[in-house]
């Protein structure tokens, strides 16, 4: 019989941020074949820039449930309204400092087609890891592993 192995902190955070830049290198690449939101000089860039991507969503979700767990702590003025207010300024302003680092990084290797193009490609890459995620542990429910 075999002991049941746990999966560390760090070991959670890389296989999230391995999983993360692999969905990113795809939502970008079919944005970048498929639509003119997004183009990138070459397979190289376009993975450099999921990495980039990746790096940032995890910050901003990071940020994100910082902002939750301070706002939970103390008792604030507006309640439930002023967190829904922080969160979304924060998830708002969070994709202006995409393009300005996009744009910083990578210069004229990475053209994206603004804000709404961001947000987008965000979307995508977030309701993909949501599926990812659900198919992930719907297989976990199914039964043993062979």
């Amino acid at each position: 019989m075999t002991k049941p192995s746990t999966t560390t902190r760090a070991q959670a955070l890389a296989g999230e941020l391995m999983v993360g830049v692999a969905l990113y290198s795809i939502v970008l690449g079919f944005f970048n074949d498929y639509t003119d939101l997004v183009h990138t000089e070459s397979y190289s860039v376009t993975f450099a820039l999921a990495v980039v991507m990746q790096l940032l969503t995890w910050a901003v979700f990071a940020t994100k449930r910082a902002w939750v767990r301070w706002f939970g702590q103390r008792e604030r003025r507006g309640g439930p309204t002023g967190r829904f207010l922080g969160l979304w300024a924060l998830m708002f302003s969070s994709k202006f400092v995409f393009l300005w680092v996009i744009a910083l990084v990578f210069r004229d290797e990475v053209e994206v087609a603004g804000f709404v193009a961001i947000l987008v490609l965000v979307a995508c890459f977030t309701v993909v890891q949501l599926i990812g995620g659900a198919v992930y542990r719907w297989l976990g429910r199914v039964g043993p592993a062979a």
